[in-house]
């Protein structure tokens, strides 16, 4: 992350002089195609507290999400189940993630707003992954993964949401490309 940072800068420096990382951040200009936006570095000194508090969160979310995907066979196979089951939980647990995703998740976070949206599904997600452990079968075992499915598809699309929403209307692009750094 942090090399593809320096490189973001340094790319950014070359193209148009090394003067465009420290170009002062103008509120309310909007970012015109001649590239005479607001730099990278004066973004990131104005918008670090929002980069670092929304990053950490879909960070912990992203590695809670892929810590699960590779949890589950192995719990899976530890407890015995087939994999042809297996596989069917997977495939049950994609199947309600996507109906979530698709209906509930926008009309929550357009409600309620994103944070408020986004803590029953975390909560929905420790449960999913307390049942992962103590289950021996293939029913809780399918229990567990519907409810992570449940759970993720409720948080489908928070960490793009996060970021659309906390960058500044006068540096959307240089906010999204520091956040997806």
């Amino acid at each position: 992350t942090g090399t593809a940072l320096l490189l973001l800068l340094l790319h950014e420096g070359r193209q148009s002089g090394s003067s465009a990382l420290f170009r002062p951040a103008r509120r309310g200009s909007g970012a015109v195609a001649d590239g005479s936006g607001p730099g990278v570095l004066a973004v990131l000194r104005e918008t670090w507290r929002d980069l670092a508090g929304a990053g950490i969160f879909c960070g912990l979310v992203t590695g809670i999400r892929s810590s699960f995907e590779v949890l589950v066979p192995l719990h899976g196979h530890h407890v015995g189940i087939l994999k042809s089951q297996i596989g069917t939980a997977i495939a049950a647990q994609r199947i309600v993630e996507a109906a979530f995703t698709l209906s509930v998740t926008g009309h929550l976070a357009d409600s309620y707003g994103r944070k408020l949206s986004s803590l029953p599904a975390l909560i929905v997600m420790a449960a999913a992954i307390a049942l992962l452990p103590i289950s021996r079968d293939f029913t809780t075992f399918l229990l567990a993964s519907m409810l992570y499915g449940v759970a993720n598809g409720l948080l489908g699309g928070i960490n793009t949401s996060f970021t659309v929403g906390l960058a500044p209307p006068h540096a959307r692009t240089q906010f999204i490309g520091l956040f997806k750094t």
